[in-house]
């Protein structure tokens, strides 16, 4: 697999892109992406001048901004709190925006039995200092960044046996210091992507996926490798770029708000 670029360092490239662009398509991760990873979920914000970039962005008559998240919809939406903006929650099981709203049938109707499942992991890890079973609706998230490396394993250990590997409706999923507890459907963030782009009519736009996780290789495929950017330290990937950090996040943020501003004449690269 091909090392990623860095794409700060390649902008150029992408701006030549942009120049032609009839239409853009930015779909972004939140936690890791947009907002810095913290302790608890519950304490990840939005910062102001990725904020301001992210609604310059958006406000680009041709461009159209989606952030795609395993939190849930009502929760990112809140967390963003910028109109005009496409919300995939939960990987993409549901999503609202831009007239379109979809949410995952199979997903929906096996919420009574994962609300049995994060039932068991509460009861199993209560004993556990620091970790999180969160609900969220459509799936759930198993959070142990807060817990002492010994117990890492207890967690682990009650997660895999509160869905095995042949569970006929669940499955886990890891992430960043998290278990994440899905749906076995076939669904992910890459099939959201393609869902979302045929639904508004841009199956031609020019797009762009930025994310920082392993659930957002899905979606790195679907996109192809320009232009995908995975952020956080170099490793292997689907994404033909990189990003280090959150700040460099809403450094690219802030030089695409100005590319697109001037669009439809010659871009110059400083």
């Amino acid at each position: 697999m091909p090392s990623p670029q860095p794409l700060l360092d390649t902008l150029d490239e992408v701006a030549v892109s942009l120049e032609t662009a009839a239409h853009v398509l930015l779909f972004l991760d939140f936690d890791g992406t947009l907002a810095p990873i913290v302790a608890s979920p519950e304490l990840a914000h939005l910062p102001s001048a990725t904020r301001s970039a992210l609604e310059a962005v958006s406000q680009h008559p041709h461009c159209t901004v989606s952030i795609v998240s395993g939190r849930e919809l009502n929760d990112i939406r809140e967390r963003v709190a910028i109109d005009g903006l496409v919300y995939a929650g939960n990987h993409g099981l549901e999503i609202e925006g831009e007239g379109l709203r979809f949410n995952h049938v199979k997903a929906a109707r096996l919420k009574d039995g994962l609300e049995a499942v994060v039932d068991e992991l509460i009861n199993e890890l209560a004993g556990v200092a620091g970790v999180l079973v969160e609900p969220k609706g459509l799936s759930a998230s198993v959070h142990y960044r807060r817990v002492c490396p010994e117990d890492q394993s207890r967690v682990e250990h009650a997660v895999r046996h509160a869905i095995p590997s042949n569970h006929p409706h669940f499955a886990v999923v890891p992430g960043k210091m998290v278990w994440e507890v899905r749906p076995r459907v076939e669904w992910n963030k890459g099939t959201a992507v393609r869902w979302i782009r045929e639904q508004l009519g841009l199956t031609n736009a020019l797009t762009m996926y930025l994310g920082d996780d392993r659930t957002d290789e899905d979606a790195f495929a679907t996109v192809g490798r320009f232009v995908s950017a995975r952020v956080g330290a170099l490793q292997p990937t689907r994404a033909g770029y990189r990003i280090p950090d959150t700040e460099q996040v809403a450094e690219f943020l802030i030089w695409l708000s100005r590319v697109l501003r001037f669009a439809d004449r010659p871009v110059m690269i400083e």
